[in-house]
């Protein structure tokens, strides 16, 4: 499992050791967007500003059975907080793994991205096609099944040949190399993907969840054991705080924005800006436009609606254990 460290610089020379703060280990996706606002939180001392300290990892995206290599960490005892979406946390709670949504995230879903001129124009040309996902068992896959159910009453599983990347750079690879017929891409991959012509985006997914009924609920959430919120509770409000920090940095500095995805080793944005415009509304519709407010109850309707189209075997579980969002979590949008 590749592993990058980015830790606090050491104290000047001359200046007196402060009491250490609290430090909180976090974990990753080096390609995710994540990355930007924990750099955020670092380059700003934004961390120091709330009285705690950022451990940040950087992980690869690869899935090794039923884990992607952050939950792996958590799981492990390598770190103290992933993010991941709220049928994961659901599906490890059932499990097991007592996880538990801290914050939200924002509504973060892909895209479906078909090559233009293949003949499929809408969620009725998904028939019979090669359809790319990173795995069966994600959210965007499952979002993706209820809506055709929905729409046309089909069950994209039964009707399409479904292709498993397992990574989420690599599902963006076999597309442009014609591997598969459409793909259910990572929203981060598609703005550089369309830039080419070649391809087009059929869905974006981040409108499912209104049309399932949950009205833009956030889908994906900060997560740690339960133990971490009853023994350091402080410790996981300081972190909420110092994200809508660096979200509310983010949203309003377009440069402070740009600053953070080049620094997270995205450069190659920055030679294309009709790139970089996309990918900038494409980030503040998911982070910054979910509407606040405790939303539990819309997530759970929403699972509850991708199992009665689609069967449990859709999101791996049939309801939501109890506890599965944190009491007075970060729900508000920054």
């Amino acid at each position: 499992m590749s592993r990058t460290v980015l830790s606090a610089a050491p104290p000047r020379a001359g200046v007196a050791p402060r009491t250490p703060a609290a430090t909180l280990r976090a974990a990753f996706e080096n390609t995710g967007s994540t990355r930007w606002m924990m750099q955020t939180i670092k380059h700003h001392g934004l961390d120091a500003r709330h009285g705690w300290r950022l451990e940040l990892e950087l992980l690869g995206d690869r899935v090794r059975g039923a884990w992607q290599s952050t939950e792996a960490a958590l799981a492990q005892g390598l770190v103290d907080l992933i993010d991941t979406d709220w049928i994961s946390i659901a599906r490890a709670r059932a499990g097991g793994l007592p996880l538990c949504a801290v914050a939200p995230y924002g509504t973060i879903l892909g895209g479906l991205v078909a090559a233009r001129g293949c003949g499929i124009c809408g969620l009725d040309d998904l028939r019979r096609r090669r359809i790319g996902v990173v795995r069966r068992l994600d959210k965007n896959w499952a979002l993706l099944r209820a809506a055709c159910a929905g729409r046309h009453g089909f069950d994209l599983q039964a009707s399409a040949i479904v292709v498993e990347s397992g990574s989420k750079t690599q599902l963006r690879d076999d597309l442009r190399r014609g591997l598969v017929d459409a793909a259910v891409l990572h929203w981060q991959l598609i703005p550089q993907v369309l830039a080419s012509g070649e391809f087009t985006e059929i869905l974006d997914l981040a409108d499912l969840p209104t049309e399932l009924g949950a009205d833009r609920a956030p889908t994906s959430f900060f997560a740690c054991h339960d133990s971490l919120c009853t023994e350091r509770p402080r410790l996981v409000q300081a972190f909420a705080a110092s994200l809508a920090d660096a979200v509310a940095l983010l949203r309003d500095d377009a440069d402070a924005w740009l600053a953070a995805v080049i620094g997270a080793g995205a450069a190659g944005h920055a030679a294309a800006p009709q790139v970089v415009r996309a990918l900038r509304r494409k980030w503040l519709r998911r982070v910054c436009g979910w509407g606040g407010g405790n939303r539990a109850a819309d997530l759970e309707r929403l699972l509850e609606t991708i199992v009665a189209r689609c069967g449990a075997d859709a999101a791996g579980l049939e309801r939501m254990p109890p506890g599965t969002f944190m009491r007075d979590c970060g729900w508000r949008n920054p």
